[in-house]
């Protein structure tokens, strides 16, 4: 079952057959909504019956994404957490306030876990967070005690509380 070369066309009679534009064109080739029936020295050819049948996909809709949940600190905790942990009146990220905001999200995490079954896929990503963040938080509490031991001790102290 031959077709005559009557019948083919290339891709600029097929945009103007179909009046869409070339990049929409191309990603209906690429995406194979359309395909070319021969190609012929790096030109597509197709069959003018087929683009004459052609009917584009209509467009899905997106779907509105739900806001999404927080799992950060909130702004007011935030600032309580540095006016509680900062050294000097103008620190916002010292190791102690970093200290402060890791010690808020554990104590954060561990009250969600108590609410969650054990069993659930979310209880393990809680849990992965919950590990990440405490070993951050000693590692930083180490490096304190190496370099600062006052500032270590309080930080012990305001832990604590």
């Amino acid at each position: 079952m031959s077709i005559a070369i009557k019948e083919l066309i290339d891709g600029k009679k097929a945009i103007k057959i179909l009046g869409c534009s070339e990049g929409s064109f191309k990603n209906y080739i690429a995406k194979g909504y359309l395909r070319p029936h021969t190609k012929v020295s790096g030109k597509n050819f197709f069959c003018i019956d087929t683009v004459k049948r052609f009917s584009p996909p209509s467009k899905e809709r997106r779907s509105i994404p739900s806001p999404k949940k927080s799992k950060g600190i909130d702004t007011h905790k935030m600032r309580d957490v540095i006016d509680k942990w900062k050294i000097t009146s103008y620190d916002t990220s010292s190791c102690d306030i970093y200290i402060g905001m890791y010690t808020e999200k554990i104590s954060q995490l561990e009250a969600k876990m108590k609410s969650i079954n054990h069993e659930k896929l979310e209880f393990f990503k809680m849990r992965k967070y919950l590990v990440k963040y405490v070993c951050e938080r000693r590692r930083l509490l180490s490096y304190l005690q190496s370099t600062d031991h006052l500032r270590y001790k309080r930080a012990l102290k305001l832990m604590k509380q």
